[in-house]
């Protein structure tokens, strides 16, 4: 027997069939099924109008029944009942395990009467139907209570409601064609089994295949048109395969097209593989699953609303997913209330205005796996994930995503919101308009992740987000690298962020965003960063209320601070940076309020001022090397409890070391080098001292304080300025032994006001002189050197002066010169070779010189005029002053006093 399979193409059986046969007869080769009984033009609608054929039905080859009815009540199990090809009008019940087919090369059709279905398969095991066309008012095909029951090359097209209907049975469904069936192409109902192979299933109703609480297998079946112009849903105009309560539903190859759904299933499992869908307004939706969903393999093309969706576990594999044009509603997979486990893995999306992949779940122990998905060109997102308790991405790409929609909520590349515990490897992100990543709430560890290019930053961190960055590369970021809010905390481990530029502000379309490689806020926000690289970037680091670490790092920065951290409430945060490099930028570094921590640091290059500490408390600076600014090297400011320790300055035009306002400031070791305004300036402070300072060749002073209760210098070297070596106003000043102040075009030593306590500064070689004291400053200089200076060793205006066991030698203009006030020298080391008098004195209120040699100077020993109490000249040892020992004008008394 030839095997007969329908034509695809074929939509309806030739008009005239009755007329054709009726005249060709049975000589021409078309065997009439039945013959006219009653009067000429009855219409023959009804079977009993019929007088059937011998030859057209038969039962294992015999032909021996005038209805196909008769046949089948005669045959038994395994009996085969076949037909001619023609028209059969009756309704034909089978309840045996026989064979119904065709025995003709053209299909037999048979036209249910009296709105019964064409054929009935009803309580039966073993029944098959096979190669007729199938006609009926209601449903063509009806199998109930069988089992294993095969309908085979049936065609079934137009006006009945549904091509086959099965209810509680075990039906297999093969190589057929079912097309404009009003309801649909198959319904399944009350616990069946329905398997349906190499079928095509067009322009259909509000169905391609309908079940409740069944099992559903389909392969390579082809559902097209499958729509329903009455329902006003988009999403609901048609379902190619709807299925309730499902048990099961397996879809492998085959093809859905050009209607409303393709797959509407719930409850149950659903495995879809190696399908086509095309030109639907959804592609799968799977809801209240109890165990899954599959979809591995499938082609998604032009769906305009989601393309896969499920609730529950499932695994989403290998699919692809496009929208040519680009749709602004087609979405790609979407987990909605997920369970257990969800896999969305190597899947290609593109063009989808959507969103790529959207997954959310409020259920404990949700677990989601994503790996190697692209999603390219999607309008919303390109991965979404929220409320999950356990994440992983890896290999995943997502690219071009936003449609130039700048707003943070839009146009993300992976969006994980309340994820408890995510983990990205490998996660690359392009061209998005709003941020590459951006991360609310949970845990995240990613390990080389890559941004570019993102419209609104690389990364963004809120709401309480702990962030772990593991060789991330962020490039070409606008507005900032990585924004971190609302008490989360990101640490950055190696990686690098660079050339992120400023964006106009979406909302007002004028305010900049910064370019910032980073932007922290928040009192409880915080970012540390070990071994990352910062370069090329609009500004660098930029904090508000937020604590910062950086250790190991590279920084550097177009315009704008490299790093700058300001406080805005009473909080103190922290700014930590360890063994890194900060170059370039408008400023190096800059913390208003902060409680900061310098160490191992190199800042260079700086537009302005290359370190600034402003407010806050508790900082220290410690092996800190600034060079190469262009304003002043280090501000310390309104700010308390501040240790340096190891600070070098080179080459910045402005102030070295700046400390104004601020209380207990204690720096040891810093060295000032090179063509700087000012070495050190102090002013308005309190409690300050160094110890081992060292500044050399400075354009202007090299030390200069003002107003200061309580500075103290140990161990410092003032060398080479241009201006006075130390110049100090109205400020309690204790200088140590160890000290010097050398070689300076200016005084060793300037003291306007307030005191000086001196011991064992050596203050020599200086332009001008070596110390000098005015305006009604208190001066105790004990154990010093005043030597080689182009003024007096020592002269002192309205000044309170003490000096014992100090050297006053070879000064240009002479050893002391004290003018009002008052002058105390007793058991100096002495006065000798000066170029002028060895003292020089006039209008003073007090003075005594005691036990102090007097020798060799280029003019008088003691030159005075106009005191008004008695200078002793007798207790000083006295030679070869080339004017003489004594000058004693009017005014003065320089009277001997005997012991």
């Amino acid at each position: 027997m030839a095997t007969w399979t329908p034509d695809p193409g074929t939509r309806s059986r030739p008009t005239g069939w009755l007329a054709l046969c009726a005249a060709a007869a049975l000589a021409a080769g078309c065997p009439a099924p039945y013959e006219d009984d009653d009067t000429a033009g009855d219409d023959d609608t009804q079977a009993d109008d019929d007088t059937y054929v011998d030859g057209c039905i038969e039962l294992n080859g015999v032909a021996s029944f005038r209805y196909v009815q008769d046949a089948v009540d005669a045959a038994v199990d395994g009996d085969l009942v076949s037909l001619c090809a023609g028209l059969f009008l009756e309704s034909v019940s089978i309840n045996k395990a026989i064979t119904l087919t065709s025995h003709s090369a053209a299909p037999p059709t048979i036209r249910g009467v009296g709105g019964a279905p064409a054929v009935r398969v009803v309580g039966v095991q073993g029944a098959r139907v096979e190669k007729i066309v199938v006609e009926a008012d209601d449903v063509a095909i009806h199998v109930s209570d069988s089992g294993a029951a095969t309908l085979s090359a049936i065609q079934v097209e137009g006006g009945t409601p549904w091509a086959v209907r099965v209810t509680g049975a075990d039906v297999v469904v093969e190589d057929s064609v079912f097309t404009a069936n009003a309801a649909g192409g198959i319904d399944v109902e009350d616990g069946s089994t329905l398997s349906v192979l190499r079928t095509a299933i067009r322009a259909g109703g509000g169905h391609g295949i309908r079940a409740t609480g069944s099992a559903i297998a389909v392969e390579d079946v082809e559902f097209a048109g499958i729509a329903d112009p009455d329902l006003t849903d988009a999403v609901e105009s048609g379902i190619a395969i709807s299925a309730e309560a499902l048990t099961t539903l397996t879809v492998l190859g085959g093809s859905f097209s050009d209607g409303g759904s393709g797959i509407q299933a719930t409850g149950g499992t659903v495995d879809v593989r190696l399908a086509t869908f095309t030109r639907l307004d959804r592609g799968i939706l799977h809801t209240g699953a109890s165990e899954g969903t599959l979809a591995n393999g499938n082609t998604f093309e032009s769906v305009r609303g989601i393309a896969v969706e499920f609730g529950g576990a499932g695994t989403v594999d290998g699919n692809t997913f496009t929208f040519p044009d680009e749709s602004d509603t087609a979405q790609g997979v979407v987990v909605t209330q997920a369970t257990g486990t969800v896999r969305v893995a190597g899947n290609v999306m593109d063009g989808l205005g959507g969103g790529g992949i959207r997954i959310s779940t409020q259920t404990a122990g949700a677990t989601v796996q994503l790996q190697d998905n692209t999603a390219t060109d999607c309008g919303d997102h390109g991965i979404s994930v929220s409320g999950a308790d356990v994440l992983s991405l890896s290999g995943d790409v997502v690219q071009g995503i936003g449609w130039d929609v700048p707003a943070e909520e839009a146009g993300v590349g992976v969006h994980l919101d309340g994820v408890a515990s995510a983990t990205l490897s490998g996660v690359s992100v392009g061209l998005t308009d709003g941020f590459g990543v951006r991360i609310e709430g949970g845990a995240t560890l990613a390990n080389g992740l890559s941004v570019v290019g993102a419209g609104l930053g690389g990364v963004s961190a809120s709401g309480g987000a702990g962030v772990t960055l593991e060789a991330a590369v962020l490039e070409g970021n606008r507005g900032r690298g990585i924004r971190a809010s609302g008490g989360s905390v990101v640490l950055l481990e190696g990686g690098s962020i660079s050339e992120t530029e400023s964006r106009t502000d979406p909302v007002d379309g004028t305010t900049s965003l910064p370019g910032a490689a980073i932007e922290a806020e928040g009192t409880s926000t915080s970012v540390s960063a070990t071994g990352t690289a910062f370069s090329a970037n609009g500004a660098g680091i930029l904090a508000e209320d937020a604590s910062l670490s950086l250790d190991s790092t590279s920084l550097s920065a177009a315009h704008g601070s490299v790093v700058d951290a300001t406080v805005t409430g009473a909080a103190v945060p922290t700014l930590e940076v360890r063994d890194s490099v900060v170059a370039g930028g408008d400023a190096g570094i800059t913390a208003t309020g902060y409680s900061v921590t310098l160490a191992g640091v190199t800042v260079t290059g700086a537009g302005t001022d290359s370190v600034t500490v402003q407010g806050g408390s508790g900082s220290t600076l410690s092996d800190v090397d600034v060079a190469d600014g262009g304003g002043r090297a280090v501000l310390i400011g309104e700010t308390s409890g501040v240790s340096i320790d190891g600070l070098e300055i080179s080459g910045c035009p402005g102030a070295g070391l700046v400390i104004a306002s601020s209380v207990g400031v204690t720096a040891a070791d810093v060295r000032i080098v090179g063509a700087v305004d000012t070495g050190v300036l102090v002013q308005a402070s309190e409690s300050v001292s160094f110890e081992g300072l060292d500044v050399q060749d400075t354009a202007g002073d090299g030390f200069s304080a003002s107003q200061v209760a309580g500075l103290s210098l140990a161990g410092a070297s003032v060398r080479g300025s241009t201006g006075d070596g130390i110049d100090v106003s109205y400020t309690s000043l204790a200088v140590s032994l160890g000290s010097e102040s050398l070689g300076n075009l200016g005084n060793g030593l300037r003291v306007v006001g307030g005191s000086a306590t001196l011991d064992g500064l050596d203050a020599s070689q200086n332009g001008e002189d070596g110390i000098g004291a005015f305006s009604a400053a208190v001066l105790d200089a004990a154990a010093c050197v005043l030597s080689t200076n182009g003024g007096y060793g020592l002269r002192g205006t309205d000044a309170l002066i003490t000096a014992a066991g100090s050297t006053f030698v070879a000064n240009t203009s002479g050893g002391v010169n004290a003018s009002g006030g008052t002058l105390d020298l007793a058991a100096n080391v002495g006065v000798s070779t000066n170029g002028g008098d060895g003292i020089r004195v006039s209008g003073l209120l007090t003075g005594s010189i005691v036990d102090t040699p007097i020798s060799s100077n280029g003019g008088y020993g003691i030159w005075c005029q106009g005191n008004t109490v008695d200078i002793d000249p007798c207790h000083n040892p006295m030679s070869t002053n080339a004017s003489g020992d004594f000058a004693e004008l009017a005014g003065c008394d320089l009277a001997c006093t005997v012991d």
